[in-house]
C-alpha cells in the first residue's frame, strides 16, 4: 500500500504537507535532536509495533537505527509512524516515551527544549497526543511568560 494513503487515512485532519513530511521521513531514516547540540536524546519514526520480547523491554524497528528497545510500559503504544523519544542509556538507546506525528510537529514548531524538559520530569507512561503536548509546552508555571 501506498505510505502517503496509508498515513493519511491514519491522520485526516492533517495537511497534506504534514502527510508527506512523515512520509519522507520514513523512506529517508530521518532523526532528530531532541536538545540542541546533543545526541543523548533523539527523536525516531516507528516502523512496526513492539511486539518481540527482549530482556527489559520490547524491540521495534525505527528509522535511523534499525532496531531499539522499548520500555514495557509504553510498547503498547508503538506503532508504524509514532515518533519516539530514544534516550542513551550507557552504550544503548532505549525509547521512553511515544509521541503522535500531529503532537511532534507542534512541538517541533513550538517550544522543543521545554516539551523535552517537562516530559523528562513528569515521567508519563502514557501516549502524547496533541493536547497533551500542548499542555507540557506550557509548563509548570501554567504558560506565563512573565
Amino acid at each position: 500500500m501506498d505510505l502517503f494513503k496509508r498515513y493519511r487515512r491514519t491522520h485526516p485532519g492533517l495537511a497534506r504537507k504534514a502527510v508527506e513530511d512523515l512520509v519522507n521521513a520514513i523512506r529517508e531514516g530521518k532523526y532528530w535532536n531532541a536538545l540542541p547540540n546533543s545526541k543523548d536524546a533523539l527523536y525516531v519514526v516507528a516502523l512496526t509495533r513492539a511486539r518481540i520480547k527482549a530482556k527489559g523491554g520490547k524491540v521495534v524497528r525505527v528509522t535511523h537505527f534499525g532496531k531499539v528497545l522499548v520500555d514495557e510500559s509504553i510498547a503498547r503504544f508503538c506503532s508504524r509512524g509514532k515518533v519516539l523519544l530514544l534516550v542513551r542509556e550507557n552504550a544503548h538507546y532505549v525509547a521512553r516515551y511515544v509521541i503522535t506525528w500531529p503532537a511532534f510537529l507542534n512541538v517541533m514548531r513550538g517550544d522543543p527544549e521545554r516539551f523535552y524538559n517537562e516530559l523528562i520530569r513528569s515521567r508519563t507512561g502514557e501516549l502524547i497526543g496533541v493536547q497533551k503536548a500542548r499542555e507540557m509546552m506550557l509548563g509548570a508555571d501554567g504558560g506565563s511568560n512573565a
